[in-house]
């Protein structure tokens, strides 16, 4: 009976510690975000209090303190659910380098802070270049790497990315640092003692029951944080794809419908000359101008063994439209959808790497009355937005 009470009180004691560190966890999490938001300062990552509890009882309450944060701000902000794995990791490293003294003093807080901006670095990266999750648009830190340092886009959010992890890094081991220090030595070691993070009673935790229920609760937490990064990086991005093909869809097919595709021979001979061109152009412009999701705008005669004819090829910012009448060569990309565009057949949105960048574009035949097709309008949206 009396083993029975002390097993109780043993268990209250983890439940407690651990429910305690779990939403102290969270709130630190949740509070530097909301500060990073709030005022603008991105520096205020959302892992001080993973790190924090990780440090002071295993990964464990680390783990779930991330999880539960990265929840709460999907569902307030609409914060990416899967940038959580970050968070994940984190713990992980900062229990690891917790029980290996490396919080202590410098230069150990060196190890740390490189980890962590390893870690965040080549996690978010891929993340914010692929999904554009609210990113770096608008960062000035980007803006500056773009413009002074290197302009591809990956790499422009590879080295931000590393810029805003390392400062992040240094914030946060500084401020864990300074908080341990001034936690009483005695009450670090009570909440250890409660989570079974040191030994207990001479007992070994690898014997234990609840050390097999942890591990299997850390693989779990390491296992949803994967999942998670996955699955979501895919949906979001064919949900991203689907949005961009509609827009194009919408855009060139709107074109479609301005263009007198009776008098597109006219058009190529005469250029701004032919009776109504100038009207249409004007018509293409105010269309592609309020999709500013779509980056080039234009319509090409699609000619075998020539290539594609430019009837309209709208200009844009840095970039002029090509001579009417010119004609420009096909892409390697649609070597294999040749056959249908001479054919004058609809071909499925492509995703294109090539010369004008990395792209989104449909076309929409264009069909005359014979119902002869005498043109394409293309829409293109950059992927690297």
């Amino acid at each position: 009976m009396a083993n029975e009470i002390v097993k109780k009180h043993v268990k209250g004691k983890y439940l407690l510690a651990l429910l305690s560190l779990v939403v102290i966890g969270c709130f630190l999490n949740v509070a530097c975000d909301w500060a990073g938001t709030h005022f603008g300062i991105r520096v205020f990552a959302g892992n001080l209090g993973t790190v924090i509890v990780s440090a002071i009882g295993g990964a464990l309450p680390g783990i779930l303190s991330a999880l539960l944060s990265s929840a709460i701000m999907c569902a307030v902000s609409g914060e990416l659910l899967f940038f959580s794995v970050i968070g994940v990791f984190i713990a992980l490293f900062s229990s690891f380098i917790a029980k290996r003294g490396y919080y202590s003093k410098f230069p150990k807080i060196l190890l740390p802070i490189l980890i962590f901006t390893a870690t965040d670095a080549v996690l978010r990266t891929p993340l914010l270049y692929f999904l554009n999750s609210d990113g770096l648009n608008g960062s000035p830190l980007f803006r500056f790497v773009t413009e002074k340092i290197v302009s591809d886009p990956f790499f422009s959010v590879a080295v931000s990315c590393l810029f805003e992890a390392f400062i992040n890094s240094v914030v946060i081991v500084v401020l864990t640092v300074l908080i341990l220090r001034l936690i009483p030595q005695k009450t670090l070691d009570s909440i250890a003692s409660s989570l079974f993070v040191r030994k207990r009673e001479k007992r070994s935790l690898g014997k234990s029951l609840l050390a097999r229920v942890i591990t299997v609760v850390l693989l779990a937490g390491i296992a949803l944080g994967m999942i998670a990064y996955s699955l979501g990086f895919f949906l979001y991005r064919e949900a991203s794809v689907g949005k961009y093909t509609d827009i194009c869809r919408g855009v060139a097919e709107t074109a479609a419908l301005e263009i007198d595709a009776d008098r597109v021979s006219e058009y190529i001979e005469k250029g701004r000359d032919a009776e109504g061109y100038e009207e249409t152009e004007e018509k293409l412009y105010g269309i592609m101008n309020n999709f500013p999701q779509v980056m080039y705008l234009y319509s090409y005669r699609i000619e075998p063994d020539v290539g594609c004819r430019v009837v309209f090829d709208l200009d844009v910012e840095g970039l002029e439209g090509a001579e009417i009448g010119s004609v420009i060569p096909f892409d390697e990309s649609f070597t294999g959808l040749l056959p249908k565009l001479y054919a004058g057949e609809r071909i499925d949105p492509i995703i294109t790497n090539d010369t004008y960048g990395w792209l989104l574009t449909f076309y929409t035949p264009v069909y005359d009355s014979d119902g002869e097709c005498v043109c394409y309008v293309a829409a293109d949206v950059s992927m690297e937005q």
